[in-house]
């Protein structure tokens, strides 16, 4: 018994420090991996950032405009117009990068603030907002209301639904930003 004991212990002391180089190749690997794979959603993170730091002002500007809060009074509807089109060409290039529920959240948004398609290929988006309560405005603060504006309305969609949809979309936003799940 003796001598199949010092085998077992010299097979045993041989083996050893190959299983624990062994163990720790794998444990290196799954750690390196597990790092690449933070270091790449740190990136799209950091991506993230830069576009919602390039759009988030602008989705602001266009959900004061059409629920006349804030600063709605200093934005003239061209200017709400081409804000859609330069946030939505930027969100599209970018929408991979983003979580389902962000773009749901977006499509919902915008398109309770504009109508798209009603005009046809071609034509402008028409702003969802009231027209009457734009040129009231204009009048008591002694700005010039363009009659060519006047196209640029459709019906307006309830405030309160508004508000909760751009709550949302600004929630889903950050949520993307600061969530460590992968797309």
């Amino acid at each position: 018994m003796d001598a199949n004991m010092e085998v077992w212990k010299l097979i045993v002391s041989a083996l050893t420090p190959a299983a624990i180089a062994g163990a720790g190749y794998f444990i290196n690997k799954a750690l390196s991996t597990r790092e690449h794979e933070l270091s790449m959603l740190r990136s799209k993170q950091e991506i993230r950032k830069q576009i919602y730091d390039e759009i988030g002002s602008k989705l602001n500007q266009i959900f004061c405009f059409v629920c006349d809060v804030g600063d709605f009074g200093y934005y003239e509807p061209p200017h709400i117009i081409h804000l859609k089109r330069d946030i939505d060409r930027k969100f599209e290039v970018y929408k991979t990068l983003w979580h389902k529920r962000t773009l749901d959240a977006y499509e919902k948004f915008m398109g309770s603030s504009f109508d798209t398609y009603s005009g046809g290929p071609g034509t402008p988006a028409k702003i969802c907002a009231s027209l009457n309560e734009k040129q009231a405005f204009f009048s008591r603060v002694g700005k010039q209301w363009k009659s060519e504006w006047n196209a640029m309305f459709t019906v307006p969609m309830d405030k309160n639904t508004l508000f909760t949809l751009y709550d949302n979309l600004v929630e889903a936003f950050v949520n993307d930003i600061t969530s460590d799940r992968p797309v």
